[in-house]
C-alpha cells in the first residue's frame, strides 16, 4: 500500500507544534514497512520555512543517509530541534498546563486529558500513578469530589471516569463567585470617574478665575433681525403714550428704527397698506426675540388699561333699606 504525498502533514519548524507533527506522521508509518521506508523520502518534501531551510543546509551525503526510512529522518530532526533546552522549556509548559487555560477556554474535560497525557508521554517517563497525579494537578479542585484518585490504578480508568462525569465536571459550582470577583477587578482597574470629574471642575474654575473680565454690554430685546436698510426714515415725532421701547430696554421700531414708539404704533402714510408675511421668514432665534418684543408691548398696554378710571352709573339706585318718615308711616296704617 502506497502513501500519497498530500497525506503527510506539513511542518514549518515551530517548536511548539513539533510533537503534533511527529505524532501524526508516526501513525502513518505504522501502516506497513513500505510506508515506513517511503516516509523517509516524502517527509522532507513536506517541510516548509525554517524546517525546509534546515534540511537543505545539510550535506548531500547526510541528506541521503537520513532519507533511508522514517526512523532515520525522525532521529535527525529530533536531535536538532528537540535539544536539551527544548526539553527544559517543554517540561515547564507541561507542569503549568491547566484545564481551560488561555487558548483552550472551550475544551471539554476529556480534551484536557488527551492534551496533557500526550505531552507527558512525549517528554517525561512517569509511572501510571504519577501521570494520573500530574493530570489532576491541573484540574479544578471540585473534580476531586466526583473522581477519587485513590481508587484509580491505570490512566485508561481515569479517562473512562472523566468521560462518564463529563457533564458534571463542566459545571463549576464557584462560577458565580468567580464572575463576581472578575467584575470587581474590572471596576477597580478603571480610573475613579468622580476624581476625574472633580479635576475637570477645578481646572474649569481656575480658567474662569484667570479669564479677563469683559465689560458688560446690555443686550436689547425685540428686533428679530438686524435691518441694513429701513423702509421709512427715522420718525421720533411718533411717541407711545406710556413707556417707549427705549425706556423698556427694547429695540426700536422695525420700520423706522425710532425708539420713541413701538412698531405696532408706527403710522403709515397710506392706510391701505398690504400685509406682508414677516414672521414666515424668521428663524427660531429671531422668532423668539419677536415674541419677547411683543410681550413687552402687551405689558405696557395692560398697564395702560389698568390706570383708566371706572365709569360711574348715571343714576343712583334708591336704597330699599331707607326708613320711611313718620308721616308716610301713619298714612300707610290708615
Amino acid at each position: 500500500m502506497k502513501i500519497k504525498t498530500n497525506e503527510v502533514p506539513t511542518w514549518d519548524g515551530d517548536n511548539n507544534s513539533i510533537l503534533k507533527w511527529l505524532d501524526k506522521t508516526n501513525h502513518l508509518a505504522y501502516r506497513n514497512l513500505r510506508v515506513y521506508r517511503e516516509l523517509g523520502l516524502i517527509a522532507p518534501l513536506r517541510l516548509t520555512d525554517h524546517a525546509a531551510r534546515w534540511f537543505h543546509a545539510l550535506p548531500n551525503l547526510m541528506q541521503q543517509e537520513i532519507q533511508q526510512n522514517w526512523g532515520m529522518f525522525r532521529l535527525a530532526i529530533s536531535s536538532h530541534f528537540m535539544n536539551q533546552q527544548w526539553f527544559d522549556k517543554m517540561k515547564g509548559q507541561i507542569l503549568r498546563m491547566r484545564y481551560r487555560q488561555k487558548g483552550h477556554e472551550n475544551e471539554f474535560p476529556t480534551d484536557y486529558f488527551y492534551r496533557k497525557r500526550h505531552a507527558i508521554e512525549e517528554v517525561f517517563t512517569l509511572t501510571p500513578s504519577e501521570t494520573i497525579m500530574e493530570i489532576m494537578n491541573g484540574a479544578p479542585h471540585y473534580w476531586k469530589v466526583l473522581i477519587d484518585t485513590t481508587r484509580i490504578t491505570t490512566v485508561l480508568k481515569l479517562q473512562d471516569l472523566l468521560k462518564f462525569h463529563e457533564d458534571n465536571l463542566m459545571k463549576d459550582p464557584n462560577a458565580h463567585q468567580y464572575n463576581l470577583e472578575r467584575r470587581i477587578k474590572v471596576l477597580e482597574s478603571k480610573p475613579n470617574q468622580r476624581s476625574t470629574r472633580m479635576a475637570r471642575t477645578f481646572e474649569a474654575e481656575t480658567n474662569f478665575v484667570n479669564r479677563k473680565k469683559l465689560p458688560f454690554k446690555k443686550k436689547f430685546t425685540g428686533n428679530p433681525v438686524n435691518f441694513l436698510q429701513y423702509k421709512y426714515p427715522q420718525n421720533n415725532n411718533i411717541k407711545s403714550s406710556r413707556k417707549t421701547p427705549g425706556e423698556k430696554g427694547c429695540c426700536g421700531c422695525r420700520h423706522c428704527r425710532s425708539k420713541n414708539h413701538w412698531h405696532f404704533n408706527h403710522v403709515f402714510e397710506k392706510e391701505d397698506r398690504k400685509a406682508k408675511a414677516f414672521l414666515a421668514n424668521l428663524d427660531y432665534d429671531s422668532y423668539q426675540a419677536y415674541l419677547d418684543y411683543e410681550e413687552s408691548y402687551k405689558e405696557e398696554e395692560s398697564n395702560k388699561n389698568d390706570d383708566m378710571p371706572a365709569l360711574e352709573t348715571a343714576e343712583e339706585e334708591e336704597d330699599p333699606t331707607d326708613i320711611l318718615d313718620d308721616k308716610d308711616f301713619q298714612t300707610s296704617l290708615v
